[in-house]
């Protein structure tokens, strides 16, 4: 993910993992998010999803199960 992201410009972050939990090492900037954002937006399912007011997603436990959880939108512009 950090190569893609120098790929977009964006060099003022850094992830440490891939599954988005907190780590005192990650960091980024408002400029590299809108980078980010800005490429995100190409993608139909980004934005059709954004667009929504609530996301269902279903998916695979690490055991297998089936789970659904329903992603509430909190922007409220």
């Amino acid at each position: 993910m950090n190569e893609e992201l120098k790929m977009l410009g964006a060099v003022n972050t850094n992830f440490i993992n891939c599954h988005g939990l907190p780590d005192k090492k990650h960091y980024t900037s408002v400029y590299d998010i809108y980078l980010m954002l800005n490429e995100l937006s190409k993608y139909d399912k980004f934005t059709e999803i954004t667009s929504l007011d609530s996301y269902t997603a279903r998916f695979k436990d690490k055991t297998g199960r089936d789970v659904t959880k329903v992603y509430e939108s909190t922007d409220k512009y």
